[in-house]
């Protein structure tokens, strides 16, 4: 290692540990880091100049001068990560910690036509005008959508869903200059979670939402299969030769397990089908019991495959409360012989498709810095 990458390496081992403790004094990074005080000092400049840490005041003095206390300028950098789904899209902006800084929602349907990138482009640049969001500032963008993404982030490998099978980034580059990716939503909704759950190691990760998309997590990290994402547990048979699925099989978790497939025939919303629920309306009582019904199959079948916790995000997590989760464990648990030290199955109520496709980018810088 030359004393460039040397002085490299130091300087984002002095960033990162100012980054995970939010506040700090110097003495403490040469403790955790054992280099000297006067290398630190300079590390510590470096990183005021170009605009990344800063002075936060003092802490407490234990005998002799009070400690100056040094922070991570949380907004230095920002990202944004949109949510596009067949009938709306989602712009959020966050800062260095995910913190969301804006967010808007805009009802225009997805079309795969020049006429819809035009008109994306020109939203995204008004959103990141109307909030005065400085465009040196901007790490790039992350576009969750319902798609099987190449395993570069570059284009569209399957997409049925919103018709898509040729999208690439170029489509969005055209009218966007800024770094851009493309993220399976699921995917983006499960590091979403990771970044809520840090306790959580291994874990199978469902979103259930207007398609249901899952994501396999192994040591914190998002698992890939050979070629596709681990997570395609949508497409796995829960009824032989039941409900026709969109990827032309019949009988998938999808066709039965969806927020599409839940609201079908009775309510628009999931607001107006909740309100239905509580209020005791039977029908949609009797449909709820099916689903919860199926989905315990599912979770079931999952876990006895991995043997890891199961977390329930997506759009439908947020309305899901104590008693549902109780009688899902329930219905998981009933029958079955090995319940002793069994996974656990946990709620994401907080999960945020757009604000999980912007995570890629911060981490991306802080593992750079």
């Amino acid at each position: 290692m030359t004393n460039s990458e040397l002085k490299k390496y130091n300087r984002s081992q002095v960033y990162q540990i100012i980054y995970e403790h939010r506040t700090i004094a110097k003495s403490s990074i040469t403790s955790e880091l054992h280099l000297s005080f006067p290398t630190i000092s300079q590390l510590i400049t470096e990183l005021e100049e170009n605009g990344l840490v800063t002075k936060n005041g003092f802490f407490e003095s234990t005998g002799g001068r009070k400690p100056i206390v040094f922070s991570c300028i949380s907004d230095a950098r920002i990202a944004l990560g949109i949510e596009l789904i067949k009938e709306h899209f989602q712009i959020t902006a966050i800062d260095l910690y995910g913190e969301i800084l804006y967010e808007e929602v805009y009802h225009i349907p997805f079309e795969n036509k020049e006429s819809f990138f035009q008109q994306f482009g020109k939203i995204v640049g008004q959103f990141i005008i109307s909030h005065n969001i400085p465009a040196e500032k901007i790490l790039g963008i992350g576009i969750a959508l319902q798609g099987l993404v190449s395993f570069d982030k570059t284009a569209i490998t399957y997409g049925a869903i919103l018709k898509n099978n040729d999208l690439t980034i170029d489509r969005f580059k055209k009218y966007l200059d800024y770094p851009i990716m493309l993220i399976h939503d699921s995917e983006a909704a499960a590091t979403d979670t990771l970044w809520n759950f840090s306790n959580i190691k291994d874990a199978l990760f469902l979103s259930l939402s207007r398609n249901i998309g899952g994501a396999l997590i192994i040591n914190r990290q998002i698992h890939w299969g050979a070629f596709y994402p681990s997570g395609l547990f949508e497409h796995m048979t829960l009824i032989p030769n039941g409900a026709a699925c969109y990827c032309g099989k019949k009988g998938c978790l999808e066709a039965y397990c969806s927020v599409k497939n839940l609201l079908e025939g009775l309510s628009p919303t999931l607001d107006l089908f909740f309100a239905h629920l509580r209020e005791g309306e039977q029908l949609h009582q009797i449909r709820w019991n099916q689903f919860l019904l199926n989905l315990s199959i599912a979770i079931d079948n999952l876990q006895m495959a991995l043997n890891c916790d199961v977390i329930l995000g997506g759009h439908l997590a947020p309305y899901l409360n104590q008693e549902d989760l109780n009688t899902l464990i329930l219905l998981v648990t009933k029958d079955s012989a090995f319940n002793q030290g069994r996974p656990a199955i946990h709620l994401s109520k907080k999960s945020c498709i757009a604000r999980g496709a912007a995570l890629y980018q911060i981490r991306q810088f802080i593992d750079s810095v």
